[in-house]
């Protein structure tokens, strides 16, 4: 069996050559995307358990509060 010659950084995801991996410094970029890619799921529920928050009892006096303190500052 062949070793491979490439492996992937854990941290950034980026292809890195196995004698090289010493010398590798993460890309911020690189370390961004993955980030966005590990939270995908979560940033895709935000506007549903925005929702659903807002149909709690919590949720349903901090709308109204909000609504209330917009309003007073319109009043200024």
């Amino acid at each position: 069996m062949f070793p491979f010659r490439y492996k992937r950084c854990d941290e950034c995801g980026a292809s890195v050559e196995q004698s090289r991996k010493e010398d590798h410094r993460c890309e911020p970029e690189l370390l961004i995307e993955r980030e966005v890619f590990r939270m995908h799921a979560a940033i895709a529920r935000v506007e549903d358990d925005f929702i659903a928050y807002l149909h709690t009892s919590r949720g349903r006096f901090e709308a109204w509060l909000a609504e209330r303190q917009v309003s007073a500052e319109g009043l200024e």
